[in-house]
């Protein structure tokens, strides 16, 4: 197996994607914190099929708020007005497809 050097650059890609993972996974009931982030990146899912709590939708507004800027971060969505806070290193678009071809070759 041959490597490129880049280990830290992988692993803080890695420790990102596992931070979007988890936000979306712990911070709502399944599946609205999926159906969140997916609606970040255009796509409409529609309404959950149950009802959803004051709190819950609460929940969901804040959880939104957070996943935009793990995406503007990666570069797929414009950062949020009013900004985000500081976070992770920021990974490019760019450095993610240049880590992922590095990884396929």
């Amino acid at each position: 197996m041959r490597t490129r050097g880049q280990l830290e650059q992988a692993k803080i890609l890695q420790f990102r994607l596992l931070e979007l993972f988890d936000t979306m996974l712990y911070s709502a009931d399944f599946p609205e914190g999926f159906r969140t982030g997916i609606s970040l990146r255009g796509f409409d899912l529609g309404k959950s099929r149950q009802p959803l709590s004051e709190a819950q939708q609460q929940g969901i507004e804040a959880l939104q708020r957070v996943l935009h800027c793990i995406l503007a971060d990666f570069g797929v969505v414009d950062t949020p007005a009013g900004g985000c806070p500081p976070g992770a290193p920021k990974v490019g678009r760019e450095q993610v497809a240049k880590i992922a071809q590095q990884v396929l070759d």
